[in-house]
């Protein structure tokens, strides 16, 4: 059973403090109520609001003269709804010709609004360093149909809707797995939900993030490797990806570690996505990192499913859905 916010209802009942059997009953309380009041649950079927013609009557319009007006009456109005609320007169229909190009202009100018509102988001996104290919992804509908992959949803869900706690205590997450498991997607996802509430996030490879330091050691860089290091150690939340994939010299690694080392000190969570697997990403790694990377509830998430790449049609409109 699932509660009518979307949480699972054992999910409900840890952020409450009382039995999932509590829940159900407080679910179905508030259904009745929201019945009885015409307010109907998201989940439930939604009687048809449409209107009825049920009179008319001859009017006079001040500017237009006699029309003849009808009256409009609710279907299936909510048993609560006041009776002067349950029906209402038309207007003069010359008027309403007049107003609809008005009502069409404030109309446009609200889908433009949002438009811009749209457009604005995404690039604060794009700056946050999230690719183009996953600017429209988010942690919500990310694919989660096997059981394992709900394991791992359900984990990183949980994160983002406590993620002030998260910050507060730097909690962090490691994705490891196949290619084309779904990792670069979530990631991608957690970045988007810090930004939307506020919060400066920052997506990255760690071959990125190494190229970007390496670069401030030519002749007239604008920046410092400490300018550098303090962007990824300061942002709210950090995101690394391809952990493992970049070459091995002790230089890059040192930098990696630099930079989480800094992350540490300073309580700032960071999540890292390899497709490594376990044991090798352990060894990279070392136990030490390890071991920071667990406290304060961090996890190991094991992506342990087929590619899902595979599984696509090439013109597919899901090809942003899953991938590394």
């Amino acid at each position: 059973m699932v509660h009518q916010d979307r949480l699972p209802v054992p999910e409900v009942a840890d952020l409450l403090g009382i039995t999932p059997e509590q829940v159900v009953a407080l679910v179905k309380l508030e259904g009745a109520a929201r019945q009885r009041a015409g307010t109907f649950p998201l989940t439930s079927a939604v009687p048809d609001r449409g209107h009825t013609v049920t009179a008319t009557k001859d009017a006079v319009c001040d500017q237009h003269g006699p029309y003849l007006s009808e009256q409009w009456t609710l279907n299936n109005p909510p048993e609560r709804l006041p009776e002067n609320m349950r029906s209402f007169w038309g207007q003069c229909p010359q008027c309403d010709r007049i107003q609809q190009p008005e009502v069409e202009r404030r109309t446009a100018e609200i889908r433009n609004r949002k438009a811009n509102q749209d457009a604005l988001r995404k690039e604060q996104f794009r700056a946050s360093g999230i690719p183009e290919r996953y600017i429209d992804c988010d942690v919500w509908h990310w694919q989660h149909g096997m059981e394992k992959q709900r394991e791992v949803w359900e984990v990183v869900k949980s994160y983002c809707m406590r993620i002030e706690d998260v910050i507060q205590h730097g909690r962090c997450l490691v994705f490891f797995g196949e290619k084309g498991t779904g990792k670069t997607h979530l990631a991608c996802g957690i970045v988007r939900h810090v930004v939307e509430r506020g919060w400066a996030a920052m997506y990255e490879t760690v071959a990125g993030a190494v190229g970007r330091i390496r670069s401030t050691y030519s002749k007239g860089s604008e920046e410092t490797e400490r300018d550098v290091l303090d962007q990824f150690s300061r942002v709210d939340l950090l995101v690394l990806d391809e952990v493992g994939r970049q070459s091995d010299s002790a230089h890059d690694r040192e930098m990696l570690f630099r930079i989480l080392d800094l992350r540490y000190a300073d309580l700032k969570p960071t999540v890292l996505a390899s497709n490594l697997e376990r044991k090798a990403l352990y060894e990279f790694l070392g136990q030490a990192l390890c071991d920071r990377l667990l406290e304060a509830g961090g996890r190991f998430l094991n992506f342990d499913w087929a590619s899902q790449r595979s599984r696509r049609r090439p013109d597919s409109d899901t090809d942003k859905e899953q991938d590394r």
